[in-house]
């Protein structure tokens, strides 16, 4: 479609301005420094048509994004659309700890109380560290939880998620506020803590963004 912007910007008297002009020089010469010259030859390409073509692409380009920034778009009834929709986007960290074991016959078994106590006091341990840190990567795991402790980043959305049943983890997500940390919480697995790194204000204007960019691109078509 280069070539409709291309002819469009030269009815309206668009040019490229002497730093463009320069640009288009810049990614010719890089082009040539990049493929081999069995391939440069193969496209039967001069270097003053190489700079013509990627003159009117860089042009129709130019247009096309003055073009898109000065379409009238209601923002406001886009907005709503997207503030309706209860399909939200979460991105969390997370740190477990198991509150069960495998015996000597492979069998899952629920820790005892005493060990319960033991593992939730780790993970408050941790959880100070996350809510300094603010990544899981800087969580310095002690050696004898090495083999205990899984470290991890997921992304999902309320309505489509992989916590059939750990539903703790998203309701723990939810209530939290974007960069905030929860307290040691328990689901049938296990302790977890968690850190929001992404919830419903981000979730929200990306989502904004994405369907301003497509209703823009709709009527350009």
């Amino acid at each position: 479609k280069y070539e409709i912007y291309y002819d469009q910007a030269c009815k309206e008297g668009l040019t490229l301005s002497e730093t463009e002009n320069k640009q288009v020089d810049e990614i010719v010469k890089s082009l040539q420094q990049n493929i081999s010259k069995e391939q440069l030859e193969a496209t039967q390409l001069s270097e003053e048509a190489l700079i013509e073509i990627t003159k009117k692409k860089t042009l129709a380009t130019k247009y096309y994004n003055e073009q898109f920034e000065l379409l009238s778009i209601d923002q406001k009834a886009i907005a709503a659309k997207v503030n309706e929709s209860d399909d939200l986007q979460y991105t969390i960290q997370y740190l477990f700890m198991p509150t069960w074991q495998k015996d000597t016959k492979g069998n899952v078994v629920a820790l005892e109380d005493q060990e319960r106590q033991v593992q939730y006091e780790k993970m408050q341990h941790y959880r100070i560290q996350l809510q300094k840190a603010q990544h899981i990567d800087q969580v310095t795991i002690l050696k004898e939880d090495e083999q205990k402790v899984q470290k991890g980043e997921i992304s999902f959305s309320q309505n489509k998620h992989p916590f059939e049943d750990e539903i703790e983890l998203v309701e723990e997500t939810k209530k939290l506020k974007e960069q905030a940390v929860s307290e040691v919480f328990e689901t049938c697995k296990g302790y977890y803590v968690i850190l929001k790194l992404e919830g419903e204000e981000t979730s929200r204007q990306k989502a904004l963004e994405k369907a301003i960019q497509q209703e823009k691109e709709a009527k350009l078509e």
